[in-house]
């Protein structure tokens, strides 16, 4: 590797610890200790990386840095677009950690933090002047389509897997034949079963299937193993199917 590259990397390195470092509450908070420690920006899982958690978003209207992702500018009070590559995980900060965090998520602070800022950036409030509103609808349907995303354990997996670049698709099969065989047993199950009170038992066993596959897929994305977490993700979308039959069923 030449030296001029090298110096570039180092360069970005140091830039994007002391970026992480001044958006972050203060000194003593562990995450800062965790990510300024001795080469650990090197290491930085990919989640992190893809993140534009900490790049600033410049308003449109006024000119200046405008804040957080679905607030409103905190200059001139103008809603701000941001771009189709920012991660879902910068609209909810006050909420949920950043995508490097835990894999699980308060859904319930998550929800509150979504309510809030839709009642903010809301297109009704913006009638006076066209151009605002349509950056307010722009903003309220990324808002839309990253909580929706975050609320659910699959999409959410399946969201930090894409931008990890190991996205499983519909073609995605499962390998394992003993996993395959549960789930064909499940599906004749289910079609087998019509009365009301087996589909409850059904249902109850195939969710225990499914948060199974949930912490498998918080302790892959905790070690970073993301083959791992793509497995996991994989079969929780086979189980949720199911889950979703029965449910039709009742």
């Amino acid at each position: 590797m030449s030296r001029a590259v090298s110096t570039t990397r180092w360069s970005l390195t140091k830039w994007t610890t002391q970026r992480i470092s001044t958006r972050l509450s203060n000194a003593n908070n562990p995450r800062i200790k965790r990510i300024e420690h001795t080469g650990a920006a090197r290491a930085m899982s990919p989640r992190l990386i893809h993140s534009r958690a900490y790049r600033s978003i410049l308003c449109p209207t006024c000119g200046r840095e405008a804040g957080d992702p679905a607030e409103l500018c905190v200059h001139c009070g103008s809603p701000v677009p941001v771009g189709e590559e920012t991660s879902f995980y910068d609209y909810f900060r006050s909420s949920i950690s950043p995508p490097d965090g835990p894999f699980q998520l308060d859904v319930r602070a998550l929800r509150k933090d979504f309510l809030r800022q839709q009642q903010q950036v809301h297109p009704d409030k913006f009638t006076h002047d066209p151009e605002q509103r349509r950056r307010a609808e722009s903003v309220s349907g990324q808002l839309n389509k990253a909580y929706s995303t975050l609320r659910d354990p699959l999409r959410r997996a399946e969201y930090l897997l894409e931008r990890s670049d190991k996205q499983i698709s519909e073609e995605s099969k499962l390998i394992d034949p003993d996993v395959l065989s549960d789930v064909m047993e499940a599906r004749e199950a289910v079609e087998d079963t019509s009365v009301p009170a087996e589909l409850e038992d059904l249902l109850q066993v195939y969710q225990k299937r499914s948060q199974e596959e949930i912490r498998t897929l918080e302790s892959a994305f905790a070690q970073n193993k993301l083959d791992m977490a793509r497995g996991a993700a994989v079969r929780l979308k086979y189980w949720t199917n199911i889950e979703r039959a029965i449910i039709e069923k009742l």
